[in-house]
């Protein structure tokens, strides 16, 4: 079993998330999709602004395809 130790102070790294949509769901088809019971694919995406830094906002994005569990 997992065990976590006790919690250390925290920081702030990250000032905001500056997207307004993080998540993007797709079905099969690859078509924009809101019924849960359809995705197939998940588009993340996350535009950061650093909260110490004077460089900007950087963003990452990652897709992630779900499968059908079979039983």
């Amino acid at each position: 079993p997992w065990t976590l130790p006790a919690l250390g102070g925290w920081q702030t790294l990250v000032g905001s998330a500056t997207n307004a949509t993080a998540f993007t769901y797709y079905d099969a088809s690859d078509t924009v999709t809101a019924t849960p019971a359809s995705v197939a694919r998940v588009d993340v995406t996350l535009s950061l602004t650093p909260k110490a830094s004077t460089d900007g906002s950087t963003t990452y994005a990652q897709s992630v395809n779900l499968r059908t569990p079979t039983c």
